[in-house]
């Protein structure tokens, strides 16, 4: 399988278990960040499924895991999805696969527009 980029979201019932997860994303992918403490970004070639038999174990009663791909082959992230992230993520994205994601003067451009260009076109 193909590298991508796995968001894997977290609630925990009780604690937080930024420490335990760690080590365990570090085993399952080539790379990671955690922008909150409960998002990460996997970066990895294993199946979700894989993934989340390994992060499953770690999880008690009451604790939700959500894990979404956010590449699949060629598409670029950004088609549909958007974020407002420091410059050291969009750098981290890129820096697996170039041109990943846009930001900057395409966002500001969109962001101009006026809300109506976004309604859908009745007939």
């Amino acid at each position: 399988m193909h590298h991508r980029f796995l968001q894997i979201s977290f609630s925990f019932a009780e604690r937080l278990k930024i420490e335990e997860l760690e080590s365990t994303m570090t085993a399952i992918g080539d790379d990671w960040i955690r922008f909150s403490a409960l998002c990460w970004i996997l970066w990895t070639d294993k199946p979700a499924i894989h993934v989340f038999t390994l992060l499953e174990p770690k999880l008690d009663k009451g604790d939700n895991i959500f894990i979404q791909a956010l590449y699949d082959g060629d598409a670029p992230l950004g088609r549909e999805s958007y974020a407002v992230f420091p410059r050291w993520i969009w750098d981290w994205l890129n820096s697996k696969k170039a041109g990943y994601v846009s930001y900057g003067p395409e966002i500001e451009a969109l962001k101009r527009l006026p809300a109506t260009a976004f309604e859908a076109k009745k007939d």
